[in-house]
């Protein structure tokens, strides 16, 4: 119908409901230039995000996502986490981050990927528990998406609103194997006089 307002969308929204629950495996969710990401919950029905081999939770009774009996169950470091690339917008209110700060694939092979990575994003963190995950970090630049180092919140060249998250019961151990791994590792270049 010629009468039909059309517009082209330049930008991609992913809008995650309360109470739904996202389980992944050696994959990663992302957000690039213009795009964004608003996962918030409530406090009756949090959003889970956690590994496909988690069969804490589900929905119609059927936990089992793997369908193998219990054979597996989730560990740290089973999917990649959550990536805010360059210009893009983020919003995580009431929510679980589980055994992720795993390996994903990347154009023309892998990286590491910290539970979540903040890359000049504009990003809110808020009422939620980050559990179980790997110490993450990568040293390559991971096809375009520069490196970090271990912790569970990476930030780089942004300010983002992190503010009364649970971050406990993580994989600690430094990549050398002495000391430990930061819970929020934030770049100087981001911080100001604010």
């Amino acid at each position: 119908d010629a009468n039909l307002d059309r517009q082209v969308r330049p930008i991609a929204r992913l809008a995650i409901d309360p109470g739904v629950i996202v389980k992944s495996g050696g994959a990663r969710i992302e957000t690039q230039i213009g795009s964004s990401l608003y996962a918030e919950g409530t406090a009756a029905k949090p959003i889970i995000f956690t590994s496909i081999f988690d069969d804490r939770y589900g929905a119609g009774g059927v936990f089992d996502t793997t369908n193998d009996a219990a054979a597996t169950s989730g560990a740290e470091g089973d999917w990649g986490g959550l990536f805010f690339g360059p210009l893009s917008i983020g919003s995580v209110d009431r929510a679980l981050i589980t055994f992720a700060g795993g390996s994903a694939t990347v154009e023309g092979g892998s990286g590491v990927f910290n539970a979540v990575e903040i890359h000049q994003a504009q990003v809110r963190i808020a009422n939620s528990v980050l559990e179980h995950n790997a110490k993450g970090g990568d040293t390559s630049n991971r096809a375009g998406r520069s490196s970090s180092t271990p912790a569970v919140i990476f930030v780089r060249g942004a300010q983002p609103v992190i503010v009364n998250n649970i971050i406990q019961n993580n994989d600690t151990t430094s990549a050398v194997g002495t000391g430990t791994t930061a819970a929020i590792s934030i770049n100087v270049n981001a911080l100001n006089a604010q």
